[in-house]
Protein backbone atom coordinates (compact mmCIF):
# COMPACT_ATOMS: atom_id res chain seq x y z
CA UNK A 1 0.00 0.00 0.00
CA UNK A 2 2.72 2.46 0.84
CA UNK A 3 4.36 1.91 -2.17
CA UNK A 4 1.38 2.30 -4.34
CA UNK A 5 1.02 6.13 -2.23
CA UNK A 6 4.66 6.52 -3.02
CA UNK A 7 4.18 5.63 -7.05
CA UNK A 8 1.20 8.06 -7.40
CA UNK A 9 3.06 10.74 -5.10
CA UNK A 10 5.77 10.92 -7.33
CA UNK A 11 4.08 10.57 -10.86
CA UNK A 12 1.90 13.71 -9.23
CA UNK A 13 5.12 15.65 -8.24
CA UNK A 14 6.14 15.08 -12.08
CA UNK A 15 3.00 17.12 -13.14
CA UNK A 16 3.71 20.27 -10.44
CA UNK A 17 7.44 20.28 -11.36
CA UNK A 18 6.31 20.82 -15.20
CA UNK A 19 2.69 22.43 -15.06
CA UNK A 20 3.09 23.75 -18.60
CA UNK A 21 4.31 20.78 -20.75
CA UNK A 22 2.17 18.69 -18.87
CA UNK A 23 -1.08 20.99 -19.36
CA UNK A 24 -0.06 20.93 -23.19
CA UNK A 25 -0.11 17.37 -22.89
CA UNK A 26 -3.33 17.01 -21.90
CA UNK A 27 -4.40 19.26 -24.15
CA UNK A 28 -3.12 17.90 -27.03
CA UNK A 29 -4.38 14.31 -26.21
CA UNK A 30 -7.87 15.73 -25.65
CA UNK A 31 -7.76 17.87 -28.89
CA UNK A 32 -6.86 14.30 -30.68
CA UNK A 33 -9.68 12.49 -29.35
CA UNK A 34 -11.92 15.46 -29.44
CA UNK A 35 -11.70 15.17 -33.50
CA UNK A 36 -11.49 11.63 -33.32
CA UNK A 37 -15.04 11.41 -31.30
CA UNK A 38 -16.17 14.00 -33.57
CA UNK A 39 -15.25 11.84 -36.26
CA UNK A 40 -17.09 8.59 -35.14
CA UNK A 41 -20.12 10.62 -34.34
CA UNK A 42 -20.54 11.89 -37.34
CA UNK A 43 -19.82 8.64 -39.70
CA UNK A 44 -22.25 6.87 -37.07
CA UNK A 45 -24.56 9.35 -37.83
CA UNK A 46 -24.08 9.36 -41.56
CA UNK A 47 -24.27 5.32 -41.88
CA UNK A 48 -27.55 5.54 -39.72
CA UNK A 49 -28.88 8.05 -42.56
CA UNK A 50 -27.76 6.80 -44.96
CA UNK A 51 -29.34 2.96 -43.87
CA UNK A 52 -32.87 4.98 -43.27
CA UNK A 53 -32.71 6.87 -46.77
CA UNK A 54 -31.60 3.42 -48.24
CA UNK A 55 -35.21 2.24 -47.42
CA UNK A 56 -36.84 4.21 -49.71
CA UNK A 57 -34.63 3.89 -52.66
CA UNK A 58 -36.03 3.21 -56.03
CA UNK A 59 -35.15 3.02 -59.73
CA UNK A 60 -37.98 4.24 -61.79
CA UNK A 61 -38.28 2.56 -65.25
CA UNK A 62 -40.51 4.41 -67.86
CA UNK A 63 -42.18 2.83 -70.70
CA UNK A 64 -42.88 3.26 -74.29
CA UNK A 65 -46.65 4.19 -74.98
CA UNK A 66 -46.80 1.61 -77.28
CA UNK A 67 -45.98 -1.33 -74.80
CA UNK A 68 -48.70 -4.32 -75.15
CA UNK A 69 -49.84 -6.10 -71.74
CA UNK A 70 -47.97 -9.12 -72.89
CA UNK A 71 -45.24 -7.02 -73.32
CA UNK A 72 -45.35 -5.41 -70.17
CA UNK A 73 -45.97 -8.83 -68.25
CA UNK A 74 -42.77 -10.50 -69.95
CA UNK A 75 -41.27 -7.28 -68.75
CA UNK A 76 -42.51 -7.17 -64.88
CA UNK A 77 -41.20 -11.41 -65.29
CA UNK A 78 -37.78 -9.65 -66.06
CA UNK A 79 -37.68 -7.15 -63.65
CA UNK A 80 -38.29 -9.70 -61.06
CA UNK A 81 -35.04 -11.92 -61.84
CA UNK A 82 -32.75 -9.23 -61.10
CA UNK A 83 -31.22 -10.22 -57.82
CA UNK A 84 -31.15 -6.46 -56.73
CA UNK A 85 -35.16 -6.36 -57.18
CA UNK A 86 -36.94 -6.45 -53.59
CA UNK A 87 -40.43 -5.16 -54.86
CA UNK A 88 -41.55 -2.96 -58.03
CA UNK A 89 -44.73 -1.32 -58.56
CA UNK A 90 -46.53 -0.27 -61.70
CA UNK A 91 -47.80 4.03 -62.35
CA UNK A 92 -50.26 3.73 -64.89
CA UNK A 93 -50.41 6.91 -67.22
CA UNK A 94 -53.40 8.50 -65.63
CA UNK A 95 -51.53 7.60 -61.60
CA UNK A 96 -48.22 9.52 -63.14
CA UNK A 97 -50.56 12.82 -63.97
CA UNK A 98 -52.87 12.90 -60.54
CA UNK A 99 -49.10 12.59 -58.97
CA UNK A 100 -47.68 15.49 -60.82
CA UNK A 101 -50.16 18.13 -60.53
CA UNK A 102 -50.73 17.41 -56.70
CA UNK A 103 -47.35 17.56 -56.72
CA UNK A 104 -46.46 20.78 -58.87
CA UNK A 105 -48.74 23.51 -57.72
CA UNK A 106 -49.18 25.33 -60.70
CA UNK A 107 -49.53 21.88 -62.76
CA UNK A 108 -52.70 23.38 -64.57
CA UNK A 109 -50.94 26.29 -66.43
CA UNK A 110 -48.18 23.57 -67.46
CA UNK A 111 -50.60 21.04 -68.34
CA UNK A 112 -52.61 23.58 -70.40
CA UNK A 113 -53.83 23.52 -74.16
CA UNK A 114 -52.56 19.78 -74.26
CA UNK A 115 -54.69 17.16 -75.93
CA UNK A 116 -53.60 14.16 -73.74
CA UNK A 117 -51.64 12.90 -71.11
CA UNK A 118 -47.95 13.31 -71.81
CA UNK A 119 -46.76 11.30 -68.83
CA UNK A 120 -45.79 7.69 -69.24
CA UNK A 121 -46.24 4.85 -67.61
CA UNK A 122 -43.66 3.43 -65.08
CA UNK A 123 -42.77 0.77 -62.98
CA UNK A 124 -41.02 2.04 -59.27
CA UNK A 125 -38.52 -0.76 -58.35
CA UNK A 126 -37.65 -0.99 -54.72
CA UNK A 127 -33.82 -2.23 -54.25
CA UNK A 128 -32.47 -4.96 -51.49
CA UNK A 129 -30.75 -3.87 -48.69
CA UNK A 130 -27.47 -6.06 -49.50
CA UNK A 131 -27.10 -3.43 -53.08
CA UNK A 132 -28.15 -0.38 -51.71
CA UNK A 133 -24.48 0.71 -53.01
CA UNK A 134 -24.08 3.63 -55.38
CA UNK A 135 -22.33 1.76 -58.10
CA UNK A 136 -24.19 -1.34 -58.13
CA UNK A 137 -27.63 0.31 -58.22
CA UNK A 138 -25.80 2.75 -61.16
CA UNK A 139 -25.46 -0.55 -62.85
CA UNK A 140 -28.57 -2.15 -62.14
CA UNK A 141 -30.18 0.82 -64.04
CA UNK A 142 -28.39 0.62 -66.92
CA UNK A 143 -29.34 -3.03 -67.42
CA UNK A 144 -33.02 -1.77 -66.67
CA UNK A 145 -32.44 0.65 -69.74
CA UNK A 146 -31.60 -2.16 -72.32
CA UNK A 147 -34.57 -3.64 -71.55
CA UNK A 148 -37.65 -3.54 -74.35
CA UNK A 149 -40.09 -1.25 -73.87
CA UNK A 150 -37.79 0.83 -72.14
CA UNK A 151 -37.73 4.36 -72.56
CA UNK A 152 -35.30 6.18 -69.44
CA UNK A 153 -34.62 4.57 -66.57
CA UNK A 154 -34.01 7.30 -63.13
CA UNK A 155 -32.67 6.24 -60.24
CA UNK A 156 -32.11 10.01 -58.70
CA UNK A 157 -28.80 9.33 -56.33
CA UNK A 158 -26.52 11.58 -58.07
CA UNK A 159 -26.66 13.68 -54.71
CA UNK A 160 -26.05 10.91 -52.74
CA UNK A 161 -22.38 10.59 -55.02
CA UNK A 162 -21.61 13.74 -54.47
CA UNK A 163 -22.08 13.44 -50.74
CA UNK A 164 -20.33 10.49 -50.58
CA UNK A 165 -17.11 11.91 -52.32
CA UNK A 166 -17.45 14.90 -49.66
CA UNK A 167 -17.78 12.00 -46.84
CA UNK A 168 -14.49 10.65 -48.60
CA UNK A 169 -12.81 13.69 -48.45
CA UNK A 170 -13.53 14.58 -44.88
CA UNK A 171 -12.42 11.34 -43.94
CA UNK A 172 -9.18 11.46 -45.54
CA UNK A 173 -8.91 15.08 -44.55
CA UNK A 174 -9.71 14.16 -40.86
CA UNK A 175 -7.63 11.10 -40.82
CA UNK A 176 -4.62 13.31 -41.61
CA UNK A 177 -5.03 15.48 -39.05
CA UNK A 178 -6.21 12.74 -36.31
CA UNK A 179 -2.52 11.39 -37.24
CA UNK A 180 -0.66 14.72 -36.79
CA UNK A 181 -2.75 14.97 -33.65
CA UNK A 182 -1.68 11.74 -32.04
CA UNK A 183 2.25 12.06 -32.90
CA UNK A 184 2.48 15.22 -31.59
CA UNK A 185 0.71 14.06 -28.31
CA UNK A 186 3.52 10.75 -27.85
CA UNK A 187 6.26 13.50 -28.98
CA UNK A 188 5.02 16.20 -26.32
CA UNK A 189 4.19 13.21 -23.60
CA UNK A 190 7.33 11.85 -24.21
CA UNK A 191 9.37 15.35 -23.57
CA UNK A 192 7.08 15.85 -20.29
CA UNK A 193 8.27 12.30 -19.00
CA UNK A 194 11.96 12.82 -20.10
CA UNK A 195 12.05 16.35 -18.47
CA UNK A 196 10.46 14.63 -15.23
CA UNK A 197 12.86 12.17 -15.64
CA UNK A 198 15.71 14.56 -15.75
CA UNK A 199 14.92 16.60 -12.98
CA UNK A 200 15.12 13.11 -10.78
CA UNK A 201 18.49 12.10 -12.32
CA UNK A 202 20.19 12.76 -8.42
CA UNK A 203 17.28 10.51 -6.95
CA UNK A 204 17.16 7.73 -9.29
CA UNK A 205 20.92 7.86 -9.06
CA UNK A 206 20.60 7.23 -5.15
CA UNK A 207 17.87 4.42 -5.20
CA UNK A 208 20.36 2.41 -7.64
CA UNK A 209 22.67 2.87 -5.37
CA UNK A 210 20.40 1.40 -2.32
CA UNK A 211 19.34 -1.58 -5.06
CA UNK A 212 16.49 -0.17 -6.50
CA UNK A 213 15.02 -2.16 -9.30
CA UNK A 214 14.65 -1.19 -13.10
CA UNK A 215 11.05 -1.70 -12.24
CA UNK A 216 10.19 0.61 -9.12
CA UNK A 217 12.16 3.61 -10.87
CA UNK A 218 9.90 3.26 -13.86
CA UNK A 219 6.53 2.49 -12.44
CA UNK A 220 6.06 6.12 -11.53
CA UNK A 221 7.06 7.58 -15.10
CA UNK A 222 4.61 5.19 -16.78
CA UNK A 223 1.72 6.25 -13.93
CA UNK A 224 2.46 10.02 -15.02
CA UNK A 225 1.66 9.07 -18.62
CA UNK A 226 -1.12 7.36 -17.32
CA UNK A 227 -2.63 9.82 -15.76
CA UNK A 228 -1.75 12.38 -18.59
CA UNK A 229 -3.68 10.19 -20.97
CA UNK A 230 -6.54 9.45 -18.69
CA UNK A 231 -6.80 13.04 -18.21
CA UNK A 232 -6.97 13.92 -21.67
CA UNK A 233 -9.20 11.01 -22.80
CA UNK A 234 -11.77 11.67 -20.58
CA UNK A 235 -12.02 15.93 -21.39
CA UNK A 236 -12.62 15.06 -24.86
CA UNK A 237 -15.63 12.98 -24.32
CA UNK A 238 -16.51 15.66 -21.62
CA UNK A 239 -16.04 17.98 -24.96
CA UNK A 240 -17.58 16.12 -27.09
CA UNK A 241 -21.12 15.47 -24.82
CA UNK A 242 -21.44 19.42 -24.69
CA UNK A 243 -20.81 19.86 -28.41
CA UNK A 244 -23.63 17.26 -29.03
CA UNK A 245 -26.06 18.53 -26.60
CA UNK A 246 -25.56 22.07 -27.49
CA UNK A 247 -26.25 20.90 -31.12
CA UNK A 248 -29.52 18.67 -30.41
CA UNK A 249 -31.03 20.95 -28.17
CA UNK A 250 -30.34 24.24 -31.56
CA UNK A 251 -31.42 22.46 -33.81
CA UNK A 252 -35.21 23.14 -34.79
CA UNK A 253 -35.83 20.50 -37.30
CA UNK A 254 -34.59 16.84 -37.75
CA UNK A 255 -33.83 15.68 -41.31
CA UNK A 256 -36.27 14.00 -42.89
CA UNK A 257 -36.94 11.94 -46.17
CA UNK A 258 -40.38 10.47 -46.87
CA UNK A 259 -42.33 9.41 -43.44
CA UNK A 260 -38.76 8.65 -41.75
CA UNK A 261 -37.51 10.95 -39.67
CA UNK A 262 -33.72 11.00 -38.33
CA UNK A 263 -32.57 11.05 -34.65
CA UNK A 264 -29.40 11.33 -34.29
CA UNK A 265 -27.17 9.51 -31.41
CA UNK A 266 -24.10 9.66 -29.28
CA UNK A 267 -21.20 7.51 -29.23
CA UNK A 268 -21.77 4.25 -27.35
CA UNK A 269 -20.66 2.99 -24.38
CA UNK A 270 -18.19 0.49 -25.79
CA UNK A 271 -16.85 3.29 -28.28
CA UNK A 272 -16.15 5.90 -24.99
CA UNK A 273 -14.82 3.33 -22.98
CA UNK A 274 -12.15 2.81 -26.08
CA UNK A 275 -11.27 6.50 -26.40
CA UNK A 276 -10.52 6.08 -22.63
CA UNK A 277 -8.23 2.72 -22.96
CA UNK A 278 -7.06 4.85 -26.24
CA UNK A 279 -5.48 7.33 -24.09
CA UNK A 280 -4.46 5.25 -21.46
CA UNK A 281 -2.28 3.09 -24.46
CA UNK A 282 -0.92 6.72 -26.04
CA UNK A 283 0.08 7.78 -22.00
CA UNK A 284 2.38 4.10 -21.91
CA UNK A 285 3.73 4.45 -24.95
CA UNK A 286 5.04 8.07 -24.79
CA UNK A 287 6.49 6.57 -21.48
CA UNK A 288 8.14 3.66 -23.23
CA UNK A 289 9.35 5.90 -25.80
CA UNK A 290 10.91 8.55 -23.56
CA UNK A 291 12.06 6.04 -20.74
CA UNK A 292 13.98 3.62 -23.20
CA UNK A 293 15.65 6.81 -25.01
CA UNK A 294 16.70 8.40 -21.79
CA UNK A 295 17.63 5.32 -19.56
CA UNK A 296 20.66 3.88 -20.78
CA UNK A 297 20.22 0.64 -18.49
CA UNK A 298 16.10 0.22 -19.34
Amino acid sequence: MYTLIYFFKKAFQGFSRHKVLAALSIFTITLTFYIFSLILLFYQNFNLLLETWGENIQVSIFLADDITADERLKLERLVQGFAETESFKFVSKDEALASFKDNLEYSDAVLEGLNENPLPASYDVKIKKAYRNHEIVKNFAFKLKELPKVTDVVYGRDWIERFSKFVSFFRNISGAMGMALLIASVLIISNTIKLTFISRQEEINIMELFGATNTFIKLPFYLEGTLIGICGSILSIILVTISYKFVSQNITYFLTFSKDTIIFKFLTAATIIKIVLSGILIGILSTFFSVSKTVKRL
